[in-house]
Formats: C-alpha cells, structure tokens, sequence
C-alpha cells in the first residue's frame, strides 16, 4: 500500500484478515475476479490513449499531396531510368544453330 493511498492501515489489514480467512474457491474467485477487473481497465486506458492520439493526428502528418514541381521531377526520373534500364539490358539471344540434320543440334558433333 502506498503512502498516498487514502485507505488507512487498519482498513488494509482488516481486508488482508478477512480474506485469510475464505476459503480456498473464494480466494481463486477473488483472486480472478481482480485479475480479469484489472486486465479490463488496462485495455480500457490503453484504447483511450490510442483513440486521443488518432485525434491529434491527421493523415497531413504523414503524406502530403505532391506539387507539379514533384510530379514533373518524378516524370524525368522514370524516364532517365528507363532510358537507363534499356542501355544495361543484356544483347537479344541469337538464334539456335541447325544441326547436321538440319534440326536443331542434339550433341556437339552437330555443331
């Protein structure tokens, strides 16, 4: 017990006494009840703290429509890396050599 809770001391060991002397079902239940009583008001503080921090923020905050300053410089981007893209592209493969037969080479002797 703290020093600032308002319950006295003879008002906390009057409690403590009282449920020494329940049984053991009452206990557990006491005991679960209070967990679960806690738990709850957790959960509760908790959503209260996400929901006021959902009403100081809005979407402004995190993404901001872009200018035509913006949009003109993406457009040049996309197009220097497609430029880009294409001059690192690898040679089209050529075509497969006809074997002997004239089908498709099967060993290395039709080459």
């Amino acid at each position: 017990m703290k020093e600032t809770d308002p319950r006295t001391r003879a008002q906390y060991e009057k409690v403590r006494d009282e449920f020494a002397h329940l049984g053991i079902q009452d206990k557990t239940a006491f005991v679960l009840e209070a967990t679960f009583d806690t738990l709850g008001e957790v959960v509760r503080e908790a959503g209260k703290t996400v929901s006021d921090l959902f009403e100081r923020v809005s979407k402004d905050d995190f993404w901001t429509p872009p200018t035509a300053a913006d949009e003109a410089s993406s457009a040049e981007a996309s197009e220097a890396e497609a430029s880009e893209a294409e001059a690192s592209a690898p040679p089209p493969a050529a075509p497969p050599r006809k074997g002997k037969t004239g089908s498709a080479p099967d060993a290395p002797g039709d080459l």
